[in-house]
């Protein structure tokens, strides 16, 4: 097949934007009845732009029709005398087509002085005036955008005696201090302070306490500051910020060293916190914080760089982080004061905008790791007007044009430190209305660490070198934000398009619906793309993110047949070992799990084996990557033992694992890192139940006994909802407790409310939530449903708390009659657990297993036996993890 106009390479578009540009002026010209010798439309807004520069108002006004010119003469005066802007830039978007015989241009018009910026979106119409022409009407689109420039030292500085800073679980105070504040008039946004300080940090929420002494042996932080800056608003600052003054006799002379030092300060944390750059200057830009809003960075004497953050508008109003690297140490919401358990009131805005559809065409050079890519993104509007889109993309693209559906160029900001573009449409998106942007980019991106649906295991011993082997696949995932991908979790369906050099294959979400060879260019810059392969994928199921893989692959079976859907294998050429039976293998996965949890949720499965420095893999949807370790030669594997997460006697494990990710992570995924068990605890629990289907029971509880010795061994680390946090201090801990101890609390769990009832509650969860994001407390509802009992307490006790049971327990043999009793007795002496205990003995040389549910402090069980019972053993199997007497 081939496949020869339909891929669009952006190439030179430097060169390609000048002459649309200059056709573009050309044609306007014409729409609008404006000559293309004489006045154009950019004489008018030079004229306009140089007298608003000299602060000729009357020349200004002139430019409009009379209709309007009081109007803009009074404008003008606004922003000259009210809003001090000394400068005003015009970048034209394309024609208004919305409009039959009364043609226009959408202009993005950016006023600005040294200390801030406002954006407005002008529609305007034009009339004939003598030999020129007029701005006949002009239409503001949308609400105005006001931006800062803020700098420090501005000169507004002043000496304090004191300085206090007081806010929910924070005290921050500085004596005999230099104070340095922003450039802003009539309001305090930013603050520089240089002085003898201190600070004290004590988390509300046990859980947080609990972290703060595993990293610091207290449950609070105190140090001495060296200095602070402070972002936050006005009224932030009027209601928790005190400055006491010191007297002029006790003020000293401001040095040049300190000043240099608080700019300084200043040009490294800005960019940290509410800055964005614009499109149209270039330059760095700040929004000031809302309500109480704050970002505090300090410089502790034994703590090193933090930063405290206060985020109102987020499920977790606190972060504690620590720099250097960037690491969370607390992410809680204040509990209210003398209401054990309760949060503060949280408002949350909900999601402004869906993205419908997500279709990508991308030129991909895996020697320069260059991507050349077109975006067109779907999206309508969830609330009454949606002004902008917020997308997570990567900072080191150039962005070379955004348009919207129509056409028309678009503004856009970016912050880099945090990886987003915001994209401002021309006029709002209203309720329940859909609209597209095109975004143009390129650039050389690494593939990055993988972060998300995906299990690392043993890796080469790091004190042990030797010459690296080729690494030739190259992965792009979630993690990397190599297209505009939606800031909060979004499914969306999407066409993939790619042009890769040949010999190359490439894998990507959807099905493969066209293969084929570019052999026909129309322009010369494109010639040597001549012979590259190209790929079409369509998904016809929703998914959240997108991803793509480039190798050189050999195909090791067409896996099309015996199933409901279609398994393909591949094996990266510098592979010399294939996996035997992979194929196979999952289609028996596929198989097992389709009964358990519903049917297999997209629309093919390719498995990708490929050379790589750590086991694990990676599974986006419809398809998976999973990693072998280089070999050497008569030498025996180098790698690090004793992983959490491994099960090495059943080399299904990471295959199993990765395919559960197509259920849980993908087709239902978490939405908030709390909630993250979802995907790795539900996958690791239905690798684990595989096992047992294929090998037996034995199997099984040898699995389970070994996640719940790590469990034991590292549970001290913090709850299951605590996620990824977990790896921050102690990768194993994360494995063990996220994976490990939420598959043993499953596997309780399933004890408790029984066999048909569990898995039914597993397909009504995936069922209800299949193509969105779900929380730990969805999970339980569904479990509930299904049960027709109250879980609240087990899952407090397994997966909210660090802590494990300890059991005191005792047993007995009563002789009645012809029979016999064994009477149980088992004491919580911490906590409150509810859990299924077994109990085992031998009877006439039989074994006999039963089940205690316990639920109280302290319970008795009788078992009548006909036989005397011997080597009674209670928690056999240890599959309850805690410590037991």
């Amino acid at each position: 097949m081939k496949l020869t106009s339909w891929f669009v390479i952006c190439y030179n578009n430097k060169v390609k934007g000048t002459v649309r540009n200059l056709l573009w002026a050309c044609a306007a010209a014409v729409l609008l009845g404006l000559p293309l010798s004489g006045q154009t439309v950019d004489d008018l807004l030079t004229g306009l732009q140089g007298s608003f520069a000299s602060k000729d108002v009357a020349a200004y006004a002139g430019v409009f029709s009379p209709e309007i010119r009081e109007r803009e003469s009074a404008a003008m005066s606004t922003y000259l005398n009210k809003w001090r802007m000394n400068q005003v830039l015009f970048h034209r978007a394309t024609r208004d087509p919305d409009k039959e015989g009364e043609p226009g241009i959408f202009l993005q018009v950016f006023f600005q002085n040294d200390d801030s910026a406002v954006l407005e979106i002008w529609r305007v119409t034009f009339a004939k005036a003598g030999d020129g022409w007029r701005i006949r009407t002009k239409e503001v689109m949308g609400n105005i955008t006001a931006l800062y420039k803020i700098r420090i030292p501005s000169g507004r500085v002043e000496r304090a005696a004191r300085v206090e800073i007081r806010h929910q679980d924070i005290l921050i105070t500085f004596q005999d201090a230099w104070i340095f504040h922003d450039n802003i008039e009539d309001q305090e946004t930013a603050l520089v302070v240089i002085g003898r300080g201190q600070f004290h940090f004590s988390p509300s929420s046990d859980t947080e306490k609990h972290q703060l002494e595993l990293r610091y042996r207290k449950n609070f932080i105190q140090d001495s500051l060296e200095y602070g800056y402070f972002r936050f608003s006005d009224s932030f600052f009027r209601s928790h910020i005190t400055i006491d003054k010191a007297p002029p006799e006790k003020t000293p002379t401001l040095s040049q060293a300190d000043s240099n030092r608080a700019y300084s300060l200043f040009t490294r944390y800005y960019p940290n916190s509410f800055t964005i750059e614009n499109s149209l200057t270039g330059g760095r830009l700040s929004f000031i914080p809302r309500g109480d809003q704050a970002v505090f960075e300090l410089k502790g004497k034994k703590t090193g760089d933090v930063a405290y953050i206060y985020s109102p508008f987020s499920d977790d109003e606190i972060h504690f982080v620590g720099r250097n690297p960037d690491q969370v140490i607390n992410l809680y919401t204040p509990e209210i004061k003398g209401e054990e358990g309760l949060k503060s009131f949280f408002v949350s805005f909900g999601e402004k905008f869906d993205v419908r559809r997500c279709d990508v065409e991308v030129d991909f050079q895996p020697d320069k790791r260059y991507l050349s890519a077109r975006a067109r993104i779907e999206v309508s509007a969830q609330i009454d007007a949606v002004e902008n889109l917020k997308f997570n993309f990567h900072p080191d693209f150039e962005i070379l044009r955004i348009y919207d559906q129509d056409g028309r160029e678009l503004f856009y900001t970016l912050d880099k430190q945090r990886k987003l573009l915001y994209i401002y449409f021309i006029k709002p998106l209203e309720k329940n209305a859909t609209g597209a942007i095109e975004i143009y980019y390129r650039g050389a991106i690494e593939p990055p660490g993988l972060i998300q649906d995906v299990i690392s295991g043993g890796q080469y011993n790091e004190t042990i070198s030797f010459t690296e082997p080729r690494y030739d696949t190259f992965l792009y995932s979630q993690s990397a934000y190599w297209y505009p991908q939606p800031a909060e979790e979004d499914y969306f369906l999407a066409s993939l398009h790619f042009s890769i050099p040949p010999g190359y294959t490439c894998i990507a979400n959807g099905e493969l619906v066209e293969q084929g060879r570019l052999e026909a260019v129309r322009r010369v810059m494109t010639l040597e793309k001549v012979g590259n392969a190209l790929y079409h994928f369509e998904t016809k199921f929703p998914v959240k993110y997108l991803s793509f893989l480039v190798g050189r692959l050999d195909r090791i079976s067409n896996g099309n047949g015996g199933g409901p859907i279609g398994i393909q294998g591949y094996v990266a050429s510098e592979i010399r070992a294939q996996r035997k039976g992979l194929v196979e293998d999952a289609r028996a996965i596929v198989q097992n799990y389709s009964a358990w949890f519903g049917p297999f949720p997209y629309e093919k499965l390719d498995i990708v084996q490929r050379l790589w420095p750590t086991t694990g893999g990676h599974s986006p949807a419809s398809f998976i990557v999973l990693n072998e370790l280089p070999r050497i030669p008569n030498a025996p594997p180098l790698v690090t033992a004793n992983s959490p997460v491994d099960m090495p006697r059943f080399r299904e494990y990471y295959l199993a694992h990765e395919i559960a990710h197509q259920w849980w992570g993908q087709a239902v995924t978490w939405e908030r890192y709390r909630d993250q068990w979802l995907s790795e605890g539900l996958s690791q629990f239905a690798a684990a139940l595989h096992v047992r289907a294929k090998f037996g029971e034995e199997a099984y509880a040898g699995i389970l006994k070994k996640f719940s010795q790590w469990t034991e061994r590292l549970a001290d680390w913090g709850p299951i909802t605590l996620g990824s946090r977990l790896s921050y201090l102690n990768f194993d801990a994360y494995q063990a407790i996220v994976y490990d101890k939420a598959t043993v609390a499953l596997n309780m769990l399933r004890d408790l409310i029984g066999e048909e009832a569990f898995f039914r509650g597993l397909r009504g969860f995936f069922e209800k939530y299949k193509y969105r994001p779900a929380r730990t407390n969805n999970f339980i509802q569904a479990m509930e449903q299904t049960s027709g009992r109250d879980l609240q307490a087990f899952f407090k006790g397994w997966f909210d708390t660090h802590v494990l049971p300890e059991i005191d327990t005792a047993h007995e043999i009563l002789k009645r009659g012809d029979a016999y009793i064994v009477k149980i007795r088992v004491n919580q002496t911490r906590g409150n657990f509810v859990f299924p205990l077994w109990v085992q003995w031998e009877e006439n040389k039989k074994t006999v297993r039963k089940m205690m549910e316990i639920g109280a402090a302290t319970q008795e069980f009788e078992f009548p036996a006909a036989f005397r019972p011997a080597k009674i053993k209670i928690n056999p199997d240890k599959l309850v993890p805690g410590n037991f007497k």
